[in-house]
């Protein structure tokens, strides 16, 4: 029927459809339970599917994952980096014949570049660059022009097209042409020493290092590194153990996950890192695992994973936890608990890095919605014939006319 659109919804996956595709959100809130924490059991609707080696993933050992600017989700695991795009998986080997293969198959990082491109940091081979263009990888190693180690645990953009890769000797940060700009290294700039584990940039430009023993933040123009303290024992105490993970909330707050100590946060401005009772110190529901990740589910409830605790979920308003953990005997429970990364993809899917494969969960329902399109409607024209959708400026749309218009989502 000229005019009018149908518009299919599938958060986080690819539609080969000619028609429009317009992507709403519906949050559905579970019950809630009757004390501070349930199982996968207790809220039936919260399912995960997974893909592992069974169907297509190169190796179960999922180490990282990263979202690319046209969307395929991209899966660093112990043998092999894996592409998917929600049907099928494409997989990227080494090849000692050819430089431009992938240079280790054990992919410990991976951040997406500002071009369309991918960064990752290897186990043995330190920091590459996947250029889509030409289907090629190229490397940067170890040596006097190159990082300070091979082994990469941890990789953040710089805001332009650089990228800081964290190893075991400190922090390089990377030109896009892959020559070293700065190293940071253990006393220089009040920088703190042990290996560095996890680097992050936040909203402000601020740069976060997380080492052995300590985090450290260098303000946007800074020269000096100034180490976080905690405002109690508990914050000092999971601060100390070492630091595996960084998020920023939609409110600027920075959480930061520890291993064997729980989680902190430094609020926008704050200059101390504040304890949570449910998340920080010794003795909590999330134990002694290492917090390889936090994402923001839905606002105000961050999912963390945690290697060997599977998925908790962490409502802040109502201060709860909800815990998902690995069982045989239900259906679309996690299928490992050994978790060392998650990811919130642009479409609201969570996924999950494990070791038995990849899962991922999509809270936003599908559904179908129509527009009657049409001049007396506010459109250019009546016929859509194509589309594109951005995430700042909503649903473009082209018609039959050749007039071009912009739907606000």
């Amino acid at each position: 029927m000229a005019g009018l659109t149908s518009v299919l919804l599938v958060a986080g996956h690819r539609v080969g459809l000619l028609l429009l595709a317009l992507v709403f959100t519906v949050t559905a809130l579970p019950a809630g339970a009757g004390g501070p924490s349930v199982t996968l059991m207790d809220r039936a609707e919260v399912g995960f599917e997974s893909l592992s080696n069974v169907n297509g993933l190169s190796n179960n050992t999922v180490m990282t994952l990263a979202q690319d600017a046209t969307g395929f989700i991209w899966i660093g695991t112990l043998g092999g980096l894996n592409r998917f795009d929600g049907y099928t998986v494409r997989t990227f080997e080494h090849d000692p014949h050819d430089p431009g293969s992938l240079p280790n198959g054990f992919v410990r990082a991976l951040h997406p570049a500002r071009d369309g491109g991918m960064w990752l940091g290897t186990h043995t081979a330190g920091v590459a660059y996947y250029d889509p263009r030409f289907d090629r990888f190229t490397t940067l190693g170890a040596g006097p022009d190159g990082l300070g180690h091979v082994q990469v645990y941890g990789l953040a953009d710089d805001g332009g097209d650089g990228i800081w890769v964290a190893t075991l000797a400190g922090l390089d940060h990377v030109s896009r042409d892959l020559k070293v700009m700065e190293r940071v290294r253990t006393g220089q700039g009040g920088f703190p020493g042990g290996h560095v584990f996890a680097v992050f940039r936040d909203s402000t430009g601020t740069l976060w290092a997380g080492t052995e023993t300590a985090v450290a933040r260098r303000a946007a123009g800074a020269s000096e590194w100034q180490t976080l303290t905690g405002a109690d024992a508990d914050s000092a105490y999971a601060l100390s153990t070492g630091t595996w993970s960084f998020f920023e909330d939609a409110q600027g707050r920075v959480w930061i996950g520890s291993n064997g100590g729980g989680i902190v946060s430094v609020g926008k401005g704050e200059a101390t890192a504040v304890s949570h009772p449910r998340l920080t110190g010794r003795d909590t529901s999330l134990g002694r695992a290492t917090v390889r990740g936090i994402v923001e589910e839905r606002p105000g409830v961050l999912w963390i994973a945690l290697f060997g605790g599977g998925v908790t979920e962490y409502d802040i308003g109502q201060d709860r936890l909800r815990l998902f953990r690995a069982d045989p005997n239900v259906p679309g429970a996690l299928k490992g608990n050994f978790t060392r990364g998650i990811l919130k993809d642009r479409g609201g899917v969570v996924w999950v890095a494990t070791n038995m494969g990849l899962a991922w969960h999509d809270s936003v329902p599908s559904g179908v919605a129509s527009i009657a399109l049409g001049q007396s409607r506010g459109f250019s024209g009546r016929d859509a014939w194509s589309l594109w959708t951005d995430p700042q400026e909503g649903l473009w749309i082209g018609l039959d006319d050749g007039g071009l218009d912009r739907l606000d989502l």
